[in-house]
């Protein structure tokens, strides 16, 4: 009797075929859930923009996207008006440059000296083009508008300081101060006044107020109640 040894069959290797098509099923339902969820979500930002549309249809009222746009049209809105007067001060001992025997253009026999009034006006209020939809809320004829924080919406300074207002002097062989440095001396005075924040900050209560109370007053013209707020 003769005995005949097999060898032990190796495990059939996976199909590659099978595999890559179960990757490709995988993919596949990966994709559809994400897009039915996409779907979803833009269905419900699309139903609640209708819903506030709907709104201005049933009562005539401006929707979000209309109430922004009528807003976004006033563009700066001055509240609050604030009128001051800065001095403009030159020296010629503090501003000069130090004499020097070995630079003879440095040295100045006498001194001169000019106090310049600068008349300022300031605008304070918001921007509205900085507004958009996603700040205004509509509900119910009620309004809710988050605006943003109040500041300068424009600034003039008066173009020609009357004569009798300026005080001149000149000792020595200094001549007094000229029309050209007189401008300098007050366009100094003007930016410096524009980078004073106090001012601002005294008055930021009355400011937010008096722009909440003429925003409010737009949005009932309008035919809505009006609620406001300021954005941090």
């Amino acid at each position: 009797m003769t005995t005949k040894n097999i060898p032990p069959s190796s495990p059939s290797s996976p199909d590659p075929i099978a595999a890559q098509v179960r990757r490709w099923r995988v993919r596949m339902y990966v994709s559809v859930i994400l897009g039915c969820l996409i779907v979803l979500l833009g269905a419900g930002g699309i139903y609640a923009y209708r819903q506030q549309e709907a709104l201005h249809e049933t009562t005539g009222m401006p929707g979000p996207h209309e109430l922004t746009e009528v807003l976004r049209k006033k563009a700066r809105l001055a509240t609050t008006e604030v009128k001051l007067t800065k001095l403009g001060i030159y020296d010629s001992d503090k501003s000069d440059a130090p004499c020097s025997l070995w630079k003879p253009s440095t040295i100045k026999y006498g001194r001169r000296a000019c106090v310049v009034p600068v008349h300022i006006t300031l605008h304070f209020g918001i921007d509205l083009t900085a507004l958009s939809s996603s700040d205004i809320t509509v509900e119910d004829g009620k309004a809710l508008v988050r605006l943003p924080q109040p500041g300068i919406v424009s600034k003039e300074m008066m173009a020609v300081t009357p004569v009798g207002e300026v005080f001149s002097l000149a000792t020595g062989l200094r001549a007094v101060v000229g029309h050209s440095e007189i401008n300098h001396i007050k366009d100094m005075a003007y930016q410096a006044a524009l980078r004073d924040t106090r001012l601002q900050e005294e008055l930021a209560g009355e400011i937010r107020n008096n722009t909440a109370v003429v925003c409010a007053s737009l949005l009932r013209s309008l035919g809505f109640e009006p609620e406001i707020t300021f954005k941090q």
